[in-house]
């Protein structure tokens, strides 16, 4: 059991640090693809491995240990700062993923504050 749970801490660990150090050099060529949108896609799939994994650890140790940091805390408002001006102003499509192009969406501001949160609760742990 025990080297199962490691197993997905490094699981979690390695696709952050991949997410860190693949995002500027990543590009998925094709036509229909841009840039932004391909960097948005690998972030999506490595934070959601990376969360996945840590959800899974966490359960084969029997607790959930979340960092009280207040750069969490404050970091939430945004993302709900987004949602507030998106109900108030309407919702739309455009306003909720875009067209691919803008990076001021609101699922944009909910993928990075889950880097945010995620770089906090994985990287808070003691080294293996």
């Amino acid at each position: 059991m025990i080297k199962f749970q490691n197993m997905f801490y490094v699981i979690s660990r390695l696709s952050m640090l991949l997410s860190l150090l693949l995002l500027p050099f990543f590009v998925v060529p094709v036509p229909w693809m841009t840039t932004a949108q391909s960097k948005m896609a690998l972030m999506v799939i490595l934070l959601s491995v990376a969360a996945l994994a840590w959800v899974i650890a966490r359960f084969l140790e029997g607790t959930m240990r979340v960092s009280a940091v207040a750069v969490l805390a404050i970091g939430a408002l945004l993302p709900i700062a987004y949602l507030i001006s998106i109900l108030i102003t309407g919702i739309t499509s455009l306003s909720l993923f875009g067209t691919g192009i803008e990076q001021d969406t609101l699922a944009s501001a909910y993928i990075w504050f889950s880097a945010l949160t995620l770089s906090a609760l994985v990287f808070s742990e003691n080294p293996l």
